[in-house]
């Protein structure tokens, strides 16, 4: 689901390598001013990004996540039927908007999923699927090159399609419902991810749904500062009172 959404992204931040050219045939633009359109995107894409970072960390990654994802697809399908260079530069800065919070939320929603050993593997993915969008862009670019340019919307079908199944299938993170406060949730969550990866949980399941908050605030899975101390890195562990002893006898 984040491979296809990145997918999205893509061609919503990727579509000025075959839209340029297109916006200075149809409105007689230099490529100066065609290339305005870019700026445009990447204004509103920065912009916003503090204004998502704090509704990410108040509202959910979730949510946040769906709303720039219909805010992308609505203005990039807008783009292509602007009747002016004005609309498309503020509908190309609205979709900036729009990608900044769907592409970030995605990527910290990746990033709070998966452990750290099969990050690499995630970034691979990701990575293929971003090129893709380039692909995607110049095959739609190909195969309507005789017909009009605002054919091209064609393009926002995988961004239509991510936006149906985030409605669906898009959980929240845990770690944002710890923090919010929803512990049942939360631990909820979880099973389903142990469920959906045919992998035990970590915990005992009655314990943890009994007394939510009491099992988080006692677990050391959930709370480092509870978890047994780490031994030295050389030797066998020893306690306290025997290493006090040791220093006295030296």
């Amino acid at each position: 689901l984040n491979g296809l959404l990145f997918f999205a992204c893509g061609v919503s931040m990727l579509c000025p390598a075959v839209l340029t050219e297109h916006l200075r045939e149809e409105f007689k633009l230099s490529q100066m001013r065609a290339d305005l359109h870019v700026l445009a995107f990447f204004f509103g894409y920065t912009a916003a990004m503090p204004v998502w970072g704090a509704l990410n960390d108040s509202r959910g990654r979730r949510p946040i996540c769906i709303v720039g994802c219909a805010i992308m697809t609505c203005a990039g399908a807008a783009v292509y039927a602007c009747p002016n260079f004005a609309l498309v530069l503020l509908f190309r800065a609205a979709a900036g908007v729009g990608t900044s919070a769907a592409f970030n939320s995605a990527l910290v929603l990746m990033f709070e999923f998966v452990d750290s050993a099969h990050r690499p593997r995630c970034k691979a993915v990701v990575s293929i699927c971003w090129s893709s969008s380039q692909a995607l862009l110049a095959l739609v670019d190909y195969l309507l090159r005789r017909a009009s340019w605002r054919l091209l919307a064609l393009a926002q079908l995988p961004a239509l399609l991510a936006l149906a199944l985030l409605f669906r299938a898009l959980p929240e993170s845990p770690r944002f419902l710890l923090v919010a406060g929803r512990s049942r949730r939360a631990l909820l969550q979880l099973l389903a991810v142990a469920r959906a990866n045919r992998a035990p949980p970590p915990f005992d399941i009655g314990h943890a749904l009994a007394e939510p908050p009491r099992f988080l605030k006692l677990s050391s899975a959930f709370h480092p500062a509870h978890a047994p101390p780490r031994h030295a890195e050389f030797g066998q562990p020893q306690d306290e009172p025997s290493q006090r002893a040791g220093a006295e006898s030296a």
